[in-house]
Order: structure tokens, then C-alpha cells, then sequence
């Protein structure tokens, strides 16, 4: 991946000769992190120098694909000395007003991720970077994902998409995402039945692959109604339904309380930047693996996976706290949903 790779361009000019190895980035203003001093060998007490550099960034400068709503990546090649921190700062090229950063980092300290308000789309950035008497420059471009859709709320009426629930990454419980991707197996259709101005009114339905028509909706089965979803702000969505439910064989596998949230491609040709959030009844996921024990998942499996259940609505503490990250939905040409006549509503 490319956040992996040694980082490439990154803008730093050098008025000193470290030593050190040449990594293709130049540094400014770097400090060797030796002390003049008359008694050279008398070092116990002298603070380890700072000498941490940037080695990988998510983008890499030039990358002009940036999602607007994903967060920025910094690699370390060590971590910092005590006391001693980065100082990160992002502005848009066009006006250089900073926009505000939260960071998060992992355990090894080597590793950081900076959220920011979404940024605008098709947009240049530039991130710098000062640590340890240097400084990098990051600059990149968003994508178009945030832009508005072409012809407005209207023009997604009677369109449809499909969520690959067997290829959505799971990271919540992450303990338990090899049993999740057992489970939730069958694609789920989205599609916008009913726009009223910026509102957009969503059915959700099963579907089913066929390698000579694709993806097409399971007849007979239930829609369930995903709402709440406003385009006012953008591109940029969210919808609820109460539950749906996936059936496997004798076993229904409700998820309580579905989330979707998205960011629709200007032409409406995708949905980038997924996420699924909800809680999963495990209940009859025993009857997969021919028991009839309702708390099965959360007693037996749990002890393997190592996961905790929490509460579904009823009370039970039979649910999985279910999340799923970085989804793709692509539109499925000429499908539009139809709501089951068994449906209410």
C-alpha cells in the first residue's frame, strides 16, 4: 500500500550536515544533538537527542485522490523523547487559513492519525510538519466525493446500490470479525424509493447474485425502510432503520438499530467512505452451529474469540456491537428496489 512505501517529495531544504543517512528527504534547521561542552565525557545527565524524522504520509505529497472525509497518516521512525512533540498544521493552499487537527496514536508512539473537519472537495491541502528542529510539507488534493450531486436529490430517485457485506472490513468487535464475516454474507441493496427536496427516503433489501443478470432482489423477502437520510449539507448522508434482518437457512440474524452512512460520487455512480454501524441479535446464529442455546455466541464463541456481547433492546445481553468501516457501494445499473406488499408503509 502506498502509506507503506518510503515517503516521496516531501518538501524540506538542509543548512547542516547530520551525518545521517540519506533517505531522499532534506531536513531544515536540524539539530546533530551534540553538546559543546569541556567535559565531553560526562553524558549521563545530557537529555537523548531529538533526531526523530517522518518517514510515510497518508496522502503522499501530490496525491490528488485525498478522501474528504478520511483522516491524515503520519509514520515516525522513532518515537519521541519525553517532553518532546510534533507540531502538525493543515491549511488550503488558496488561503492558508489552518483548519483544526485532533490526534490519535497508536501504542509504539511511532504512528499518528490527525482528524479535521471534512475538507472541501477537489481541494489542495498542505500539511507541515515540525519536529525535532525540522520541517516537512505534505501537499495533496481532495477528490470530487463531497461535492454536491449533479442534478440534486432528484436525479438519485429509482436508483439503486449494492453493500458487499461478505467484503466489509469489520472493526468492531474486532475479536470477532472472522465469525462476522460467517454471518453477514449476503449483499444488502440500498435504493432511494421516494425524494422530497433535500430528503431522500431509502428501502434496504437482500439481495442475490446471478452471473447472467448480477445483482438483482430477493422476491418475496422483506424491504425494510431506512430514513432520516438528508442531502442538504452535500453529498454526504446518514439513515437509520430500526432493524433488518438476515435469514440463513432455519436461523434469523437480526441487526437492531442499522446505521448507514455515506458519501454519494457526484454522478451518484457510487457511494464512497461507507460505514454500518447496529447491533447484532446473536440469538439464532446457535442454530448454525446446531445448537439450540440462544446464548451459545456470547458463552462458548465469545470465550474463543475473546469478545464481550452487550445489551440488545430487549435487555438481553445477547448482541454484538457491530461496526464496519471503508465501504464501497457501487450502483447496480437498471435495478430499482420494489417494497414487498407485506411491508407496512
Amino acid at each position: 500500500m502506498a502509506f507503506w512505501l518510503a515517503l516521496l517529495g516531501l518538501a524540506c531544504t538542509s543548512d547542516t550536515e547530520s551525518g545521517t543517512t540519506d533517505t531522499g528527504t532534506t531536513e531544515t534547521g536540524r539539530d546533530s544533538g551534540t553538546t559543546d561542552t569541556e567535559d565531553t565525557e560526562d553524558t549521563e545527565d545530557t537529555a537523548p537527542p531529538c533526531e526523530v524524522a517522518v518517514v510515510a504520509t497518508e496522502p503522499d505529497s501530490d496525491d490528488d485522490g485525498h478522501f474528504w472525509r478520511d483522516p491524515l497518516r503520519v509514520w515516525f521512525d522513532a518515537a519521541f523523547p519525553e517532553d518532546t512533540s510534533p507540531v502538525f498544521t493543515l491549511a488550503a493552499v488558496a488561503d492558508g487559513s489552518p483548519l483544526a487537527l485532533a490526534e490519535t496514536w497508536d501504542e509504539s508512539g511511532l504512528a499518528v492519525a490527525l482528524s479535521a473537519p471534512p475538507l472541501a472537495p477537489s481541494t489542495s491541502y498542505e500539511l507541515a510538519i515540525d519536529a525535532c528542529a525540522q520541517s516537512w510539507s505534505v501537499v495533496f488534493s481532495t477528490s470530487a466525493y463531497g461535492e454536491p450531486v449533479t442534478g440534486g436529490p432528484q436525479s438519485l430517485l429509482d436508483r439503486s446500490w449494492v453493500v458487499p457485506l461478505a467484503e466489509v472490513p469489520w472493526t468492531r468487535p474486532e475479536s470477532a470479525a472472522d465469525l462476522l464475516t460467517v454471518v453477514l454474507t449476503e449483499p444488502l441493496l440500498i435504493g432511494v424509493h421516494a425524494v422530497d427536496g433535500d430528503q431522500l427516503h431509502m428501502l434496504a433489501a437482500v439481495g442475490r447474485f446471478s452471473d447472467l443478470d448480477g445483482f438483482l432482489q430477493r422476491p418475496n423477502e422483506p424491504t425494510w425502510d431506512v430514513e432520516g437520510v438528508d442531502l442538504s449539507q452535500g453529498a454526504w448522508f446518514e439513515g437509520q432503520a430500526e432493524q433488518i434482518v438476515f435469514t440463513y437457512s432455519e436461523a434469523e440474524v437480526p441487526v437492531h438499530d442499522f446505521t448507514l452512512s455515506g458519501t454519494f460520487a457526484p454522478d451518484g455512480a457510487a457511494i464512497e467512505g461507507g460505514l454500518i454501524e447496529g447491533l447484532v441479535d446473536t440469538r439464532d446464529i446457535a442454530k448454525l452451529f446446531q445448537r439450540d442455546d440462544p446464548d451459545f455466541v456470547c458463552t462458548v464463541v465469545a470465550e474463543d474469540y475473546q469478545f464481550e456481547c452487550t445489551a440488545c433492546p430487549d435487555g438481553e445481553v445477547l448482541c454484538l456491537d457491530l461496526k464496519g468501516e471503508g465501504i464501497q457501494a457501487d450502483e447496480v445499473e437498471g435495478l430499482t428496489l420494489i417494497r414487498n406488499a407485506d411491508d407496512d408503509g
